[in-house]
């Protein structure tokens, strides 16, 4: 039997009633909403988790300055080159690295390093060498700085200067 061209082929079937339609909003509404509080927290949680890492590298960071600081002081380059080392074997950490204020690399975990000017001009450096004259002080907040790579993986990069004192240059003699 052929359907009524003027009925349709859905003349038998029943319309939802206003109850399904309303079930049917409510199902879609909640999915909606799970998925935006899902998308929101994911995001608010990875903020948490990349400041708890930064203030880790920081933490890490004053514990470089500060036996750099004394090595520096009683003029130990070995102890300074040994210390490098040490660190940067570390699970988590990639490279460390002292480089004065001309931009030499004076010690490093990759020896390829040592002796070679790092670009001023790279992302990692560009926000104190941004201006003619570079920042001689960092904030804390502005130490930290995530880095994307070649490769696309991110990598946190924490700048620590040791400033020069007057008592530096004659501490070793």
């Amino acid at each position: 039997m052929q359907p009524d061209p003027i009925q349709g082929p859905l003349h038998g079937l029943r319309r939802p009633g206003l109850g399904a339609k309303l079930a049917g909003c409510l199902v879609i509404g909640a999915i909606v909403g799970f998925t935006l509080f899902g998308v929101l927290h994911q995001r608010l949680e990875q903020r948490h988790l990349e400041a708890l890492i930064s203030l880790s590298a920081e933490r890490i960071s004053d514990v470089v300055h500060s036996s750099a600081w004394g090595a520096m002081l009683h003029n130990d380059r070995e102890l300074l080159f040994t210390l490098i080392q040490d660190i940067g074997r570390e699970p988590g950490i990639r490279k460390l690295r002292i480089i004065n204020e001309e931009g030499l690399v004076r010690h490093s975990t990759d020896a390829s390093e040592v002796g070679t000017l790092v670009d001023k001009k790279a992302e990692s450096c560009y926000a104190c060498h941004a201006q003619e004259r570079p920042l001689t002080k960092l904030t804390r907040k502005d130490r930290a700085r995530i880095l994307t790579e070649e490769n696309g993986q991110r990598t946190l990069a924490v700048i620590r200067p040791i400033e020069n004192h007057t008592y530096c240059s004659s501490a070793a003699r």
